[in-house]
């Protein structure tokens, strides 16, 4: 787990439950407070500090200022905006916003959120139960490197994480690293390779198309083609 390594942030809000935001606060070792990411009613966020090599719980509130980031658990499909004082929050000191929300553009989150924020989207693999499964993760341009590397180094409790360019890559290459054996090894090659003058829509078609069975597909393939199609 990457709580191994030194964690550059000390305070991090969560705004949102489900069993997203769980799985990654288990995988940070505060799974002490997930009951509380259940508990509040939707307009709360929790604020959580690092002391030590452990997280406690610092507040409840909608106040994120001086947390160094926003978990993103919920968004529009539950409520049509963000809560006004997490909005006023965000425009005051725009925070780097990693967004756990399923199915929720980057241009629809901030238009939730009603400011253009850095923002990271994460994508785990669907199936995956643990730890171990994959993430695809994309970022917007405006987060900085520094931003980029903690949003991985939180989203390794997820799963290991892949950077994908563009946001429409985000479902097809999270249902891939499901695969098993070398298969996802070869993920980062094929998507170096995929064409860089094709459309964000055409290249999820001809990912789509280099693997025609999704994950099933890569695992039934052999070796050589595997690597054929990569090529």
């Amino acid at each position: 787990m990457f709580t191994d390594r030194p964690l550059q942030s000390s305070r991090l809000a969560v705004y949102g439950g489900g069993p997203l935001v769980a799985r990654l606060l288990v995988g940070l070792g505060a799974g002490h407070v997930v009951e509380w990411t259940r508990r509040i009613a939707g307009s709360d966020a929790v604020v959580l500090e690092r002391a030590g090599s452990r997280w406690r719980l610092a507040e409840l509130g909608q106040a994120v200022l001086g947390a160094d980031v926003l978990i993103l658990g919920q968004g529009p499909a539950r409520r049509e905006a963000a809560p006004p004082a997490l909005q006023e929050a965000l425009r005051r000191r725009p925070t780097l916003v990693i967004s756990l929300v399923q199915g929720a553009s980057v241009a629809a989150l901030r238009r939730w959120l009603g400011c253009a924020v850095p923002m990271v989207r994460a994508v785990p693999e669907p199936t995956a139960r643990s730890f171990e499964g994959g993430c695809s993760v994309f970022a917007t341009p405006d987060v900085h490197a520094t931003q980029r590397r903690l949003a991985e180094q939180l989203l390794d409790a997820v799963g290991w994480p892949l950077m994908v360019p563009f946001e429409e890559l985000l479902e097809p290459v999270a249902a891939l690293t499901g695969c098993e054996g070398g298969c996802a090894f070869l993920l980062p090659r094929v998507l170096a390779q995929l064409s860089l003058g094709l459309s964000p829509v055409r290249k999820e078609a001809r990912l789509r198309a280099m693997f025609p069975g999704g994950t099933l597909g890569l695992v039934e393939a052999s070796a050589e083609e595997t690597l054929r199609l990569s090529a």
